[in-house]
């Protein structure tokens, strides 16, 4: 009951934003890339390798971005490749301005990928990105903009406004830490959202016998409270699949550092 009392809290909110007054055709808002602890492998299929990457909205004025909304690196970002080349060692390529990026779920998530055929190029092993410290998304502009965003307003925004959404991710670290684990599960989870629990039980074992360190303790101790969560909730059948409990979760924990980031923004914040 939880789960759906906060769903109807959370997508509420993301609907007034969605629909902000400043019309349907202004730029969306610019998005804050959340720096990888680890590494992020990619799921290559159909000629295209990509992944699931957490954001925040740095931008609570503006509209949140619609689903498949187009963004590009800011020139403060960075992303590195790294794929095991022909003799097993691994090697590192800047792809910052090679990377396509498109928005998954309001602001709380993005696709990145790359085709395949250039990963190849440099090895056939595993490819995972890595995004770096102070990384910012700004959309794509449109023909039809009518609130396009200024120079002056980008470099504000993925400059100093973005350090201080930074000092808020450092400590906010319990809620930072269990997103980027509940973003490694989603990412070796199928695609789409079958009922199919089996299969969310195995990408959260395969992300427990990784053990990487992706934050402090509790942390991952949240994140193990969430997956229980979902079970029960599942089981009690108040969530409609495990996945999409999980992806939840996580837009959750998103949106509670969203409003941080927002009132450490306003003067007096």
């Amino acid at each position: 009951m939880r789960n759906r009392i906060f769903s109807v809290i959370v997508t509420s909110a993301l609907t007034a934003m969605t629909y902000l007054p400043t019309s349907a055709a202004a730029a969306p808002q610019i998005l804050g890339l959340l720096a990888s602890a680890q590494p992020i492998p990619l799921n290559c299929e159909n000629g295209v390798c990509q992944a699931e990457f957490s954001t925040v909205c740095l931008q609570e004025h503006r509209r949140a971005p619609m689903p498949g909304t187009a963004y590009k690196l800011s020139k403060s970002s960075a992303l590195t490749l790294a794929v095991a080349g022909p003799d097993g060692l691994k090697i590192l390529i800047d792809v910052t301005g090679k990377a396509s990026i498109k928005s998954l779920r309001n602001f709380s998530s993005v696709s990145i990928s790359l085709p395949e055929s250039m990963i190849r190029k440099f090895g056939a092993g595993g490819a995972a990105i890595s995004v770096a410290a102070m990384s910012s998304l700004i959309p794509v502009p449109g023909p039809k903009d009518t609130h396009p965003h200024t120079a002056l307003e980008i470099e504000n925004t993925t400059g100093a406004l973005r350090s201080v959404a930074r000092n808020i991710f450092e400590a906010d670290s319990t809620n930072i830490t269990a997103m980027r684990y509940l973003n490694r599960v989603i990412n070796k989870m199928p695609t789409g959202f079958a009922d199919d629990p089996a299969q969310v039980e195995k990408a959260w074992r395969q992300v427990n016998d990784e053990k990487v360190n992706l934050g402090p303790p509790a942390g991952q101790l949240r994140t193990s409270e969430i997956i229980d969560e979902c079970r029960r909730e599942y089981t009690r059948g108040t969530v409609t699949t495990l996945k999409s409990c999980i992806v939840f979760q996580h837009d959750s924990l998103a949106f509670e550092t969203n409003k941080k980031v927002w009132k450490a923004l306003k003067p007096g914040g």
